[in-house]
């Protein structure tokens, strides 16, 4: 990991554009071109299922009827962007949940669902809420491990402005790609860069999977039931 200074990826895009020393795209364009350049090296690796960008978030259950709220910005971990599992504990004792689909929504509000056995909660992302069901669950704590935005840039002219970057090589597609906004709006031709971005972005899509070659993740157990005593572990 690597913390940039924006001053650094101004200075290159700069160069790359042969723009130095020229005023024709402000500090802040450049911010926004960075920023955005920023966002589309971060949709290739949150695409990759290589969970190179975890946060944590903890609710108290059973929330409330109508959900609770996604992170924002103000938390600690960042804004919410995807969702990657949610765990509950309950009694000492932590599950992973699974999410539900819209049309199971009313699964557990039916007088013929089984009433003699503790259910697990079930989960969904709904617009700015996580929810869960059944809504009277066992209270207990929900984790929800999630992929917070990318990072920005807040100002181009703060002294030490940083951000940080998970993989420092792949620094410079960001370098190519706030370059060839730059000259898009000078309105140049930006073939060769563009060529040089499609070549970077394949290189980086082969490199990021899989984060790690010690063995196989795509097998998992599918047989856990909704039911806390449907899973039984033996030797």
């Amino acid at each position: 990991m690597a913390n940039v200074e924006f001053s650094t990826l101004k200075q290159r895009a700069q160069r790359r554009a042969d723009m130095v020393n020229s005023s024709f795209v402000s500090d802040d364009e450049i911010k926004d071109y960075v920023n955005s350049s920023i966002a589309e090296l971060y949709d290739f690796l949150v695409k990759s299922y290589e969970d190179y960008f975890v946060a944590t978030k903890e609710y108290t259950a059973p929330l409330a009827s109508g959900g609770a709220a996604l992170p924002t910005s103000s938390d600690s971990g960042g804004a919410f962007y995807k969702a990657l599992g949610v765990d509950y504990n309950s009694g000492g004792i932590t599950s992973t949940l699974k999410a539900y689909s819209f049309s199971e929504r009313n699964v557990y509000n039916t007088p013929y669902a089984v009433i003699d056995r503790l259910a697990e909660p079930m989960y969904k992302v709904e617009g700015s809420k996580i929810k869960l069901i059944p809504n009277n669950s066992q209270s207990g704590t929900i984790t929800l491990f999630y992929v917070p935005l990318a990072p920005e840039y807040p100002n181009a002219d703060l002294s030490g402005n940083q951000v940080e970057f998970i993989i420092p090589g792949f620094i410079e597609y960001v370098v190519v790609a706030t370059a060839i906004r730059m000259l898009m709006k000078e309105e140049s031709d930006v073939s060769a860069l563009e060529r040089e971005r499609q070549q970077l972005a394949s290189r980086i899509i082969r490199a990021i999977s899989p984060r790690d070659a010690s063995g196989s993740f795509a097998i998992r157990d599918v047989r856990k039931g909704r039911f806390r005593d449907d899973f039984i572990l033996r030797y």
